[in-house]
């Protein structure tokens, strides 16, 4: 849907996609933040949520603004002002990449969460 949007021939149209796609890609934080949550030992979980925000804070906010900023750069004799859009294309085709991983992962969900209800004995209380 972001293809769609950086390809789209109006700006109607653009702005259609874009709100599309924003939801979709939006959509996954909540069941994830769920996930992760549920899966991480009660004395986890703040490392837990620490480490996915910062990774993902650090990989998506960091160095992939850079790349995007750094692939225009390098695709602007070639295509002129169009390099912005040819450079969004790659992060579009990445957000295709996440969501297989994402769907891969899914199939250890009931295990995972199997093990993380499991009493710790480590604990000895049974806390999760």
């Amino acid at each position: 849907m972001y293809l769609l949007f950086l390809f789209s021939p109006s700006v109607a149209g653009a702005l259609f996609w874009l709100c599309v796609a924003t939801i979709c890609m939006s959509a996954y934080l909540g069941p994830v933040y769920a996930l992760y949550q549920t899966v991480s030992k009660v004395r986890m979980r703040a490392v837990a949520s620490a480490t996915f925000l910062f990774f993902g804070n650090v990989i998506g906010l960091g160095i992939g603004s850079w790349m995007i900023g750094k692939l225009a750069d390098e695709l602007r004799p070639h295509y002129g002002d169009e390099a912005i859009r040819y450079s969004l294309v790659v992060p579009s085709l990445l957000a295709l990449v996440a969501g297989a991983l994402i769907w891969a992962a899914s199939r250890d969900i009931v295990q995972d969460m199997a093990a993380a209800t499991a009493p710790d004995p480590a604990v000895g209380s049974g806390e999760r």
